[in-house]
Order: C-alpha cells, then sequence, then structure tokens
C-alpha cells in the first residue's frame, strides 16, 4: 500500500493524500495506477521536443517526434476517433443536442 501511496500522491501527484488516506475505496486505486503514465505526458512531450529540435538544428533528416521517440502514452487514431460529420449531419446532432437541453430543462 505504501507504494501506491508513494506513486499515486507523491511522485504522479494524481490524488491528495488526505483524499487517499480517507476517502478512497480500494477499487479507485488500480484504475488510478493506470492513468499514471498520462499524468507525466506533459513532461514527456516537453522532452520528446527538446530532443527533436535538438537534433533537427544539427541534422538533416529527421523524423517527426513521435516517430523518433514513439511513447506508451501516444494514442493510436482509430475511424472511430476520427468520423467526420458533413453539414447535414452535424446540423441533426446540434439538433438533437439542443432537445436534449430543452427537454431536461422543462423537467426540472
Amino acid at each position: 500500500m505504501t507504494e501506491m501511496l508513494k506513486r499515486l500522491v507523491v511522485e504522479s501527484k494524481i490524488v491528495s493524500y488526505q483524499y487517499f488516506m480517507d476517502e478512497m475505496q480500494l477499487y479507485e486505486i488500480d484504475l488510478l495506477d493506470e492513468l499514471v503514465p498520462y499524468s507525466e505526458r506533459i513532461s514527456y512531450e516537453q522532452m520528446r521536443l527538446l530532443m527533436w529540435s535538438t537534433f533537427k538544428s544539427t541534422c538533416k533528416n529527421v523524423p517527426k517526434p513521435e516517430k523518433l521517440l514513439p511513447l506508451s502514452t501516444d494514442e493510436v487514431d482509430t475511424d472511430e476517433d476520427n468520423i467526420i460529420l458533413n453539414q447535414k449531419q452535424q446540423e441533426m446532432v446540434s439538433e438533437h443536442i439542443k432537445n436534449m437541453f430543452l427537454k431536461n430543462g422543462k423537467q426540472s
């Protein structure tokens, strides 16, 4: 348990010490542990860009930063994530969302 405290509270700062000790449920620990690499993603990205810019200034054919240093937090694009709606579909979605809000607003 002390390892998880160290990892979630001290190193990655995902949750506060008070929350970890007083309120956190046991099932949350595993879920939050899976998020640790994503909490450090910004620093990984900064390091990757710094490294890439250093190589870029001295070498001619440098690949993109994602190719130069792949990270475990890099998302793989799927077709489901990149759905492009045409104008009619966008209007239908907007209308559906408006109706949902109006419907919920009338009920309260």
